[in-house]
Formats: structure tokens, sequence, C-alpha cells
């Protein structure tokens, strides 16, 4: 009986390392499209019969990160409302499944990339003030990349109060289609000039997931969204269904 246990974990390690090899041959025989410029658009793949439009809203060697220009459905970011965690959310394993496997030609696969996306825990500030955006109790939130917290409460009116807030880690994962984290959105997107986190509905802008855990101190259940270059850190909770913006990493020249 021993040894067959030993067996078993040894044909159980062999399995794991062969599935390492294969995603490592199939990243480097990703076949790269061709060059793109940051902020440029592309077509890349179909949805509902309609031909999908891409942003590059990064680039790195060998390869780019595009973001869907516009939402692509509504849906729940967990049908069950029990989990807010993108690693066992519905959201995800429809986009890696669903709609990775019918979206896109197994021509296309060949270049877009198994990325390991990091989820880490997320510093924003939460602002109360009368003088920035004239919104009186209701508070305004600050997240940009290397934010100086201090200068920010520096640059306030004595008025005015400021709190930092900071977000739960969850695990990394590894996808071929993600929505982007609350730190990518604030990386790559928000400072450029068009709407590329929410979609323009017939009255408003509405808000879109994002995939970083929502404020805890609200409520434990709840998955941040973001909206016209700003986001909402309470979060909501994950059975609504709100509009989805995919993005993907893909191997370019």
């Amino acid at each position: 009986m021993h040894h067959k246990r030993i067996m078993r974990s040894i044909i159980l390690l062999a399995f794991l390392l062969l599935i390492g090899c294969a995603d490592n041959n199939n990243a480097n025989k990703a076949v790269p499209l061709p060059a793109m410029e940051l902020h440029e658009q592309v077509t890349l793949g179909q949805y509902k019969n309609k031909d999908l439009q891409w942003l590059v809203i990064a680039k790195e060697k060998g390869k780019a990160l595009l973001l869907c220009k516009y939402f692509i459905d509504e849906m729940p970011f967990d049908e069950k409302n029990d989990n807010a965690y993108w690693k066992n959310c519905s959201l995800r394993y429809w986009l890696n499944k669903d709609f990775y496997e019918n979206a896109f030609s197994d021509e296309e696969k060949q270049s877009i990339l198994l990325s390991t996306l990091e989820n880490p825990s997320v510093k924003f500030a939460e602002v109360y003030t009368d003088t920035i955006l004239a919104v009186g109790d209701e508070p305004y939130f600050y997240y940009y990349p290397d934010e100086n917290y201090d200068s920010l409460a520096n640059s306030l009116e004595e008025e005015d109060s400021m709190e930092l807030q900071k977000t739960k880690a969850e695990p990394s994962t590894q996808d071929h289609v993600f929505i982007l984290s609350l730190q990518e959105a604030g990386l790559y997107a928000m400072d450029i000039d068009s709407p590329l986190l929410s979609y323009k509905s017939k009255y408003d802008y509405s808000y879109s997931w994002l995939r970083t855990h929502a404020n805890p101190t609200v409520y434990d259940t709840g998955a941040m969204v973001s909206g016209y270059q700003d986001f909402y850190p309470w979060g909501f909770y994950t059975d609504e269904p709100m509009p989805v913006r995919p993005a993907t990493w893909v191997a370019c020249k």
C-alpha cells in the first residue's frame, strides 16, 4: 500500500510537470501578430457575429496588452453571489472557457498568451472634500500608481479629510482572457482620454467589472467596478449583471 501511494505521487508530480512544460512550450510557440502601436485599434475575434475591436493599452518586449474597445455583454461576476474572488468566480470561467473557445479561431488562439496575473492588495485614498469636485458629503476616491498620498493630504483644505483604504490580496491566476484589476486600470487606462473602462449607454456612462476585491470594510462579497476614469471601491454584489470588457495579452512583433 505504501509503495502504491508513492507511485501515485510520482505519477501526479510527473503530470503536473508535464502541464508546466506544455504551458511553457505554448508560450514559446506563440505566433506573433504584426507590430502594434500604443493606443492602436486592432481587430481580433468575433462575438455575437460581430468583429471584436481592441485597443493596445500596454506594450512589453514581444507582447501587447489588448483591452476590448467596447463592453461585450452584461454578466454577473459570480452567479451564486458567494464568491468575490477572481480565482473562483463564474465570470473568469466563462471568459476562459466559453468566450475564449468560441470568440477566437484556432489561428488567433496561437497568438493569445496564457498570462500569469498578480492580484495584490491595492491602496487607495477616500477623500471627503468640497474643493475638488464640489460633491459635498460624497467621497471622491483616488488611485494612481506610485501615488504620493502625503502630497495629496497636504493639498487638501483644512475642512477636507482623507482616509487610506486597502483591498484584499488574492491568489495569482493564469488566464488567456481576463478583466483588468484596479492596479492595471490605473497603470494603463485611466490616463487615456476616452471612456475605456465604461460603456456609453443611452443616457449616461455606466460601470464595468474589475477583478479586484471590493473594500472589505463595507461588505465581503463585492467586486470592484470602474467607471469613466474613476472607480467604485465599495463594489457591487457579484450576482448583479454588469458590463464586461475583456483584456488579453497577445504575442506581437
